[in-house]
Order: C-alpha cells, then sequence, then structure tokens
C-alpha cells in the first residue's frame, strides 16, 4: 500500500482471485493421495507408496498442461481485463501475467506431493518447515521486487522460479535419505484411481472455500472498488492469523489421525479429538480478546493509518475468524482420513448459496458480507464436528481408501 497506493494494491488482489482458485484444481488427488502414502509407508509398502506418488506426479502434470492449454486459449477468447475490471495493467501483462502465477499454483502441486514422503517418514517438522520457507521466500522476493519496483510480471515469475528451485532441493535431499524414494512419473493411472472419489470430495471443499474466498474479493473489488477491497483484505489477513498461529498446533495432529483411525484405536482417538478442540478453542479464544484489545493498535502501525478498524465489522470479523479456525480445526480429522464426502456436499451448498447471498447483498456494505459468512461458516463447524465426532468413535467401520 505505501509504495503501490490502494487503488494499484487492490486490482493486485483482484488479478490473483483466479489463481488463487485454482490451487484446488488438482481435484484434490495430491492430498488424499499423502494420506494414503502416509499409510502405505507405516505398513512398510515402500514399493506401493512411490507408485502411488510417481502416478500423482503424472495426474498433477496432466492437470498442469490442461489448464495452462485452457487458459491460452481464453486469452484469444475472453478479455481479462475487463473480466476483472482491471484498468491499471495492460491487457498483455495481465495475460501473462496471469499464466506465470497459474503455473506457479501447479507447481505447487509437485511442491506438495514431495513434502508428503517427509511426512510420511515420521518428519513432520521439514514437512512444516519447508512450507514456512516457500512462505518466507515469497515474502523476501516480493519485498525485493518492491525495492527495486518492479513490475507485476516480474513478480509472478520470481514465484515461479522459486517453487521450481525449492522443489528441486527437496527431490534430492529426499532421494539421499530415503532409499526406496525416487522422484518419477508413471503412466500406470490404475493405483490413483481408486482414490478419485473422496478426492472429488475434498476437491469440492477446497474449491468452495475458493469460491468463497476469491469470490467474495472479487465482487468486493467490482461493486465496491478496490479501496474497499484492500481494507476488507488487510483486516481479514490480520484475522486469519490467528487460524495460522494455532493451525500450527491442531494440523499436528493429522498424521496421528491417519495412523491411529486406520489402525482402529478408537479410543485414542477420542483422546486426541478432545485434546485437539479443548486446546485449539483455549488458544484461539486468547488470541480473539488480544486482537480485540489491541486490533486498533497493530492495524495502525502496520499500515502506517491507512486503514481504520470499523466496529462492529471487526467485531464480526473477529466471530467469524474464531467459527472458522474451530471448523479448520474439526475437520483435520476428516482431511486425514479421506472422509470427505459429507463436509464435501455441505459445503458445495453453502458455497454456492453464500455467493448468491452476497451477489444481493454486497452493494449494503461489508458488514452483510461477513454476516452470510459467518452464518455459512457455523453451520459447516457444526457439520465438521459430528462428523468427525463419528469418525473417532468408529463410525460405519471407517478405513483409509
Amino acid at each position: 500500500m505505501n509504495l503501490w497506493g490502494k487503488e494499484f494494491y487492490g486490482e493486485w488482489l483482484l488479478l490473483c482471485t483466479l489463481p488463487n482458485h485454482l490451487s484446488a484444481s488438482d481435484f484434490g488427488i495430491n492430498f488424499t493421495a499423502t494420506n494414503q502414502i502416509c499409510l502405505l509407508v507405516a505398513k512398510k509398502k515402500h514399493n506401493e507408496a512411490l507408485d502411488l506418488f510417481r502416478s500423482t506426479n503424472m495426474a498433477s502434470l496432466v492437470f498442469t498442461f490442461i489448464f495452462s492449454l485452457l487458459f491460452i486459449i481464453s486469452s484469444y477468447v475472453f478479455d481479462w481485463r475487463e473480466i476483472l475490471n482491471i484498468k491499471l495493467f495492460s491487457e498483455q501483462t495481465i495475460e501473462i501475467t496471469l499464466f506465470f502465477l497459474i503455473i506457479s499454483v501447479f507447481a505447487g502441486f509437485f511442491f506438495g506431493a514431495a513434502l508428503g514422503i517427509y511426512r510420511s517418514e515420521g518428519r513432520y517438522d521439514k514437512f512444516i518447515n519447508f512450507v514456512t520457507i516457500l512462505q518466507v521466500a515469497d515474502i523476501i522476493s516480493l519485498l525485493i521486487n518492491l525495492y527495486f519496483k518492479a513490475n507485476i510480471l516480474s513478480i509472478s515469475i520470481s514465484s515461479f522460479i522459486i517453487r521450481l528451485l525449492l522443489c528441486s532441493f527437496i527431490i534430492v535431499d529426499l532421494q539421499s535419505k530415503y532409499l526406496w524414494f525416487r522422484f518419477g512419473f508413471s503412466f500406470d493411472m490404475r493405483v490413483v484411481l481408486p482414490l478419485l472419489p473422496t478426492s472429488i470430495y475434498y476437491m469440492i471443499i477446497t474449491m468452495g472455500q475458493g469460491l468463497v474466498l476469491q469470490g467474495t474479493t472479487f465482487l468486493i473489488g467490482t461493486h465496491l472498488g478496490a479501496s474497499t477491497l484492500v481494507t476488507f483484505s488487510t483486516i481479514r489477513t490480520l484475522i486469519n492469523s490467528i487460524k495460522a498461529f494455532v493451525g500450527a498446533f491442531y494440523s499436528s495432529f493429522s498424521p496421528e489421525f491417519t495412523v491411529t483411525i486406520a489402525q482402529n484405536q478408537y479410543k485414542r482417538a477420542q483422546r486426541l479429538y478432545k485434546v485437539m478442540l479443548s486446546y485449539t478453542f483455549l488458544f484461539t479464544i486468547a488470541f480473539t480478546i488480544f486482537y480485540y484489545s489491541v486490533g486498533d493498535y497493530i492495524m495502525f502501525y502496520w499500515t502506517k493509518g491507512k486503514i481504520n478498524l470499523e466496529q462492529p465489522l471487526f467485531t464480526y470479523m473477529l466471530v467469524l475468524g474464531l467459527v472458522n479456525t474451530l471448523g479448520s480445526c474439526a475437520y483435520t480429522v476428516l482431511n486425514a482420513t479421506n472422509e470427505n464426502k459429507v463436509v464435501g456436499i455441505f459445503s458445495a451448498i453453502l458455497s454456492f448459496f453464500t455467493m448468491i447471498g452476497i451477489f444481493f447483498t454486497v452493494n449494503g456494505g461489508l458488514l452483510n458480507v461477513v454476516t452470510i459468512l459467518l452464518i455459512a461458516d457455523s453451520i459447516l463447524l457444526v457439520i465438521s464436528f459430528l462428523t468427525a465426532l463419528r469418525i473417532v468413535k468408529g463410525g460405519n467401520n471407517l478405513k483409509i481408501t
């Protein structure tokens, strides 16, 4: 905001809505395959785990080619500058920038699949550390580009190069540490096919979340202006940091749930679930109270007074952050066990009605938007909580695929 201004930054946020939404476009295979690889490695079935890894890579490569080709074709058919209502960037700059942002998303799929090997070998710490390194590298790259007054195209290219280099480093590290692992691609897609049903439900969940997140950004930006979008996005970023902090705690339970439930250790799974939920609730409440007390000061020093926290909008968004964090915590169990069907169905329905509601009420202001998001997230919290509780109690004799 300081270097670009609110309007320029707001249009950059609009430009990022498409690639951010595409982050769910591998049909969920990447994540569900990682869960299955964890289970296979735990059972010492390394050859099967490697076959699944290579088939997953091939699936990601196919999706990368298809979506890249579709985007190139769309650039000749549509005017992305007009669709996104962007005024400060040329059409050519928008198209090239979008292309590199999109292939950066797909490069992230290979990055995530490789990181899944660390998780399967019990090195969840390395999994998290490399995710953090990627985030820090993105921040440093952005700051360097801003310092040298580079354009948005160089930022998108830098993002792609970072993922390519980091993924290459991880592959070399994995091959040197684990004798069974060798990077590659497999044309035999039969090992992936059994994962498609739960993967599709996972994709529905993530794409539903992406639709709400990026769709909200798009509707606010196009109806209320780039300046209002920056205000909303900045406040949302501040509050989402609560989920980021607390998420570091509850996400660490994921490998335990994968193995524990697969081995039918339901008593232990119930204890883990109780501990995870209890501490997540306490941590989230503590952060929420803290942000409510000092949020004005944080926002003032963070944005140098350019954005003010409006009430009751900030309070509503804090409650939204609380509900969203608790819902994500409960969903950890479903994620870890590839049980995505129930939440996937409800997520699709809620996402659809949420976007309809926001579309018809966005002109009334940000408070209307947040209220609709809060209602949807509250419903999803209840569904995730009850579904996860059923799983840890051994409902329907659940098994990992």
